[in-house]
């Protein structure tokens, strides 16, 4: 009789060894080349850290040698998923395998499903893989040749779609656990003998996202570090909008006003003006040459009522000047906004010419809510300048699009900088000055996952939830109900419905200040009670886990017809989590 792997424990186990990997470039070993020329009939070449498959169709892939590496730990799970594909058509046809997801089977395909020569533990295993895709991460039908490419890809963590040819080499190396233990080997043999990047000789972290729970002060833990200023940072928000252009820059159309009529000389203009006689003709000059005689003005620098008595020689320069100055309100009328197209550099741009302009200075980037946006698509190529050597440089340099090479050409044209690809923009390089941090909220909901690859390249701080009683409180019917307190029993329940810190509330929640201690009870309700029901009961409570119940067991209980707070409810509300106005603190008095 045979049995079947729990796809579960196997996919636990290859990320546990998966996640011992931190992602460096490594070689393969000679004998691992030696053995495979060729990828599903696609001839290979070699090079230090990559390699290209060539297809019969002369189509080129690409690859770092990372992904051998990465296909190399999940054969065995791409080996049982196709075991499961197996005993799956014993008990039903291809065609209803395309439609049996979150479906049941027939009486007919559990009577073969209860005949079949695997235990019954095995059994159950196999009606969980057709029936139900997400307890296996699958998401293409089984009926599929390529079923397998999501969940590989999902449980490795993967997220960009070029990066799906990595579960072609899985099922390739999937026979091949000799050349299997030649990659993993040979990597771990590199591994102990690699300069690991140090970023300790900096005073300041290169590279760092700060999370926590919403509310414990992320934001206000950057803003107070002392190395922070007004003039040394650049701030941007990622959202699900963000993407490369917002973030490094592109081509916008932008207006250029210019006059319609041209500039004259200032010699020529008051050679001109001297020449005028009569007060008709001499207005009618302004007129024409408003833009001008500002000009003049200027280039000689004088004021315009000196200009007009000394240098045209007109009596009653005051006269003349209050028309002029008419006649410049309008000025608007003389001109034209012509469209034209420049590049406009956006926050990583700006930060990264700063660092270079002033090596003395350090320049930082910070970014706020990192993870509501795609950091894939956000950063593109620049992902690759966050890989920092010991000494806080790029360790690998990119090319920029020419666009962008000739907006730091024009910007890098009078410093100093001595190396020349970066002076004229043909290089990028990002420099040990530049720091780049980042916040990251835990309990985000319009979150995207943060492939391993790009979460190593930083240093991770955690806020944690501090409990400490600053004399917040909440008032509801003329009563005060600690804050602290509060957080304390609400975060309890939280952690018991979700068995987890993410959906807790941190201390500076309602965005009250240190010195602003009353939370209101409209307050109250619209940011924290609509949280707890929006983002954490409402999901996670269940079989009577909730703190939402009776009198205020929906959302819209805690309001009368008009919108206004029902404080009794609310009183109840606290109640039931066991507060009482004995809990507030005197500090607010």
């Amino acid at each position: 009789m045979e049995s079947l792997r729990d796809l579960k424990e196997l996919v636990v186990e290859a990320k546990a060894r998966f996640a011992q990997y931190e992602g460096f470039d490594f070689i393969l070993p000679e004998e691992f080349k030696d053995s495979v020329s060729e990828i599903n009939s696609g001839t290979v070449t070699y090079y230090k850290y990559s390699a290209v498959v060539e297809s019969s169709g002369d189509l080129h892939i690409w690859m770092p040698n990372q992904w051998f590496f990465i296909a190399s730990y999940f054969t065995e799970y791409y080996n049982e998923l196709l075991k499961y594909k197996k005993w799956a058509l014993k008990v039903t046809s291809k065609e209803r395998l395309k439609t049996l997801n979150n479906s049941s089977l027939t009486d007919d395909e559990n009577n073969r499903l209860k005949g079949l020569d695997l235990d019954e533990l095995s059994k159950s295993y196999l009606k969980l893989f057709i029936t139900d895709y997400s307890w296996w991460g699958g998401a293409k039908t089984i009926d599929r040749g390529d079923f397998f490419v999501s969940p590989i890809l999902s449980h490795a963590r993967l997220v960009n779609a070029s990066q799906g040819y990595i579960a072609e080499l899985c099922a390739f190396l999937a026979d091949k656990q000799e050349l299997v233990k030649l990659i993993i080997d040979a990597e771990n043999t590199q591994s102990q003998s690699r300069n690991y990047m140090s970023l300790t000789q900096n005073k300041y972290p290169l590279q760092q996202i700060i999370f926590g729970a919403p509310g414990t002060g992320k934001s206000f833990s950057i803003k107070s570090n002392s190395a922070i200023t007004e003039d040394n940072t650049i701030r941007t928000t990622f959202h699900p909008d963000s993407d490369y252009s917002t973030f490094v820059g592109c081509y916008k159309p932008t207006k250029k006003v210019t006059s319609k009529k041209p500039l004259i000389a200032a010699g020529d203009l008051i050679e001109k003006a001297a020449s005028i006689s009569g007060v008709a003709n001499q207005v009618q000059f302004l007129c024409d040459n408003a833009e001008s005689i500002i000009f003049a003005a200027d280039e000689i620098g004088v004021s315009t009522n000196k200009l007009i008595w000394d240098s045209f020689k007109w009596h009653n320069e005051t006269y003349f000047v209050s028309i002029l100055n008419s006649i410049l309100e309008e000025r608007k009328l003389n001109a034209t906004d012509e469209i034209t197209y420049d590049f406009c550099p956006q926050a990583f741009t700006n930060a990264y010419i700063e660092a270079w302009k002033n090596p003395d200075t350090s320049i930082f980037l910070i970014i706020e809510e990192i993870n509501r946006g795609n950091c894939a698509q956000i950063f593109g190529d620049i992902f690759q300048l966050l890989d920092r050597d010991e000494n806080g440089f790029s360790r690998y340099e990119i090319a920029p699009d020419s666009d962008l090479q000739n907006y730091l050409r024009k910007a890098f044209e009078d410093t100093d900088i001595e190396i020349e690809a970066i002076k004229s923009g043909t290089s990028m390089q990002l420099p040990p000055n530049l720091h780049i941090w980042a916040t990251m909220n835990t309990s985000d909901q319009s979150l995207f996952p943060i492939d391993s690859a790009f979460k190593r390249r930083w240093d991770w701080k955690y806020i944690p939830i501090d409990y400490t009683d600053r004399g917040h409180y909440i008032s509801c019917n003329g009563k005060k109900y600690s804050w602290a307190t509060f957080l304390e029993r609400v975060n309890q329940n939280i952690e018991g419905v979700t068995q987890s810190e993410d959906k807790k509330l941190g201390y500076w929640f309602t965005g009250n200040s240190a010195s602003q201690l009353e939370i209101t009870a409209d307050k109250f309700v619209s940011k924290v009670v609509f949280f707890l029901w929006n983002d954490v009961f409402k999901d996670f409570g269940h079989n009577g886990k909730t703190i939402f119940k009776d009198d205020f067991s929906k959302f819209h209980l805690f309001f009368d017809f008009t919108g206004k707070v029902k404080e009794d409810v609310l009183e109840k509300f606290l109640k039931s989590l066991e507060l009482t106005p004995d809990d507030a603190t005197d500090k607010a008095d």
